[in-house]
């Protein structure tokens, strides 16, 4: 198991419901064995950006890869 494998990442992704951005050009990794979190208060594109990790609801902008595949 190697530590600094990049298991999850999120490459300039981008969410807009019409002119609200839920989701405004994000961009993080998350490496194997890391605890990551999403903090935020209501409203700040928590869940829409579990959406889009998850596949429910496609990205505007940017990309999402789950063990280097989209």
């Amino acid at each position: 198991m190697d530590e600094n494998e990049v298991i999850l990442k999120v490459e300039n992704t981008s969410r807009y419901f019409g002119s609200l951005a839920a989701v405004d050009n994000l961009s993080f990794e998350v490496y194997r064995g890391e605890i990551f979190g999403i903090a935020g208060p209501n409203g700040s594109g928590k869940t829409t950006l579990m959406n889009i990790i998850t596949q429910v609801i496609p990205p505007n902008a940017g990309q999402i890869l789950f063990n280097e595949t989209p």
